[in-house]
């Protein structure tokens, strides 16, 4: 009987470490579907300090891609000097860029955008008047 439970715990430790492995393996693969959703915008702040919102393809790859972006400027208003920011589209610079392609190592970090996030409302907001060629959506809570 003693030599039954011996081979038993010898073997029961390689089939709890394969399931443990199995486990993880599922949990990356669900975080990387996370980031990979068509209709998923993500918040990526790089090593430069710049932050970018955006679709965000390659995630996990050293040149991940950037589509459809959207970054914060910050300006005053020149009646009343006060100071408000400003979501703006990338698109419409001289260079007219539809994508950014990041360098992996200065990705600081990356989170979801909330879909209920005034963010993710200003992006619906500037896709609905996309006709208009409005790029910029002000982000003051009150207006």
């Amino acid at each position: 009987m003693d030599k039954n439970k011996r081979v038993f715990k010898i073997l029961s430790i390689p089939v709890v470490l394969i399931l443990l492995g199995v486990l993880l393996i599922l949990l990356r693969f669900d975080s990387k579907k996370q980031f990979t959703a068509d209709n998923v915008y993500h918040a990526v702040v790089l090593t430069n300090g710049h932050l970018y919102f955006g679709k965000l393809d390659r995630m996990g790859k050293k040149d991940p891609v950037l589509r459809d972006v959207y970054y914060v400027q910050t300006k005053t208003d020149e009646k009343t000097q006060k100071v408000f920011n400003v979501l703006i589209k990338r698109g419409n610079e001289w260079h007219g860029p539809d994508e950014m392609v990041l360098n992996g190592n200065h990705i600081v970090f990356i989170e979801t955008v909330g879909r209920d996030s005034m963010v993710a409302r200003l992006i619906e907001q500037d896709k609905r008047s996309s006709g208009n060629k409005k790029t910029e959506n002000r982000l003051d809570p009150g207006k």
